[in-house]
């Protein structure tokens, strides 16, 4: 068996940051549109406020499930790209860092 090093997201039981990925994708949603509230975008994603606070919340162990981000990354027409070793989202212009 190699000793290689492999990259983050191959190791077995790796997790992907779905708190991080919400965090930007509703940041990126309150910024599209001047004004827009978290109390907007559960309304828009049929979940309570209480759920969008506590998967934006470090210290709560709930996060987002995989179809409140495709969601959010839909409305946004953005892409989160998956790679052994980083996640990427962006759309056609611009990158953005999480």
């Amino acid at each position: 068996m190699h000793n290689t090093v492999l990259p983050s997201y191959c190791v077995k039981g790796a997790q992907l940051p779905r708190k991080k990925i919400f965090s930007t994708l509703r940041s990126e949603w309150i910024k599209s549109k001047l004004n827009r509230t978290s109390s907007e975008l559960a309304s828009m994603l049929g979940i309570t406020p209480q759920a969008i606070s506590a998967y934006a919340n470090e210290s709560s162990n709930r996060e987002a499930p995989w179809w409140i981000l495709m969601r959010l990354s839909h409305e946004l027409n953005l892409e989160i790209i998956l790679r052994p070793d980083e996640i990427i989202i962006r759309d056609i212009s611009r990158k953005i860092g999480i």
